[in-house]
């Protein structure tokens, strides 16, 4: 089977996607890769290093250099002729969901990291990205949503063949004893107190402040 894994960035191939390729390549998959800023990729360690083909894709949706990016898509699927086309970022989604033509017969896999609209986003949010994501919804074999509103939501506005959840984010609200640990292994040695590490990109919509503050809530016990 040949797959394509699309996304904006080349980073977010480093940072989420690596062991799913070497997945799918010690599965005898071929795997591609199409994204912004090749540069940044880091796969020298991959047994069999992939193509990687450069779009110029932008982060901002309304962004010209979208249009050219498209062409590109286009000429790439064409030319590449994949079974299945893997995406990610919602501008790269967008651009692979509008550039794949049925008779090319390739599926596509979206896989939707947190909709930029959800209870309590910017009005903006809705206005831009819920439109394009319901309409391009109808041109989406398998959507993978990571939380449950996304979820819930595309189950009642979409038209995606197919929409799983796969939670990606949060704490597991049962116990599972074959993954127990101990609360004093996160204790700093010298002084028993606990660290606490949060992790994302540094910007507003990742949330830091909301844990700033619940840090600053708690009680010092």
């Amino acid at each position: 089977m040949r797959v394509l894994v699309v996304t904006t960035l080349g980073i977010t191939v480093n940072s989420f996607l690596l062991p799913h390729i070497e997945q799918l390549m010690a599965d005898g998959h071929t795997v591609d890769i199409a994204c912004a800023e090749t540069s940044d990729l880091s796969i020298e360690g991959l047994v069999c290093p992939p193509t990687v083909h450069e779009v110029p894709f932008s982060r901002r949706p309304l962004d010209p250099a979208n249009r050219h990016a498209y062409r590109v898509m286009r000429r790439i699927l064409a030319v590449g002729r994949y079974d299945v086309v893997h995406t990610h970022t919602p501008v790269a989604s967008s651009i692979v969901r509008l550039a794949v033509r049925p008779k090319l017969n390739t599926r596509v896999f979206y896989t939707a990291h947190g909709f930029h609209f959800f209870r309590g986003a910017p009005i903006l949010n809705w206005v831009v990205y819920y439109p394009i994501e319901r309409f391009l919804s109808r041109r989406t074999d398998t959507l993978v949503t990571i939380n449950r509103e996304d979820y819930e939501r595309a189950r009642k506005s979409f038209s995606a063949r197919r929409i799983v959840l796969m939670p990606g984010v949060g704490i597991a609200s049962r116990k599972d004893s074959s993954h127990k640990v101990s609360p004093a292994s996160f204790q700093e040695p010298a002084t028993g107190r606990f660290l606490i590490l949060s992790i994302g990109e540094l910007n507003r919509n990742k949330g830091h402040e909301i844990v700033i503050r619940a840090l600053a809530a708690m009680r010092d016990e």
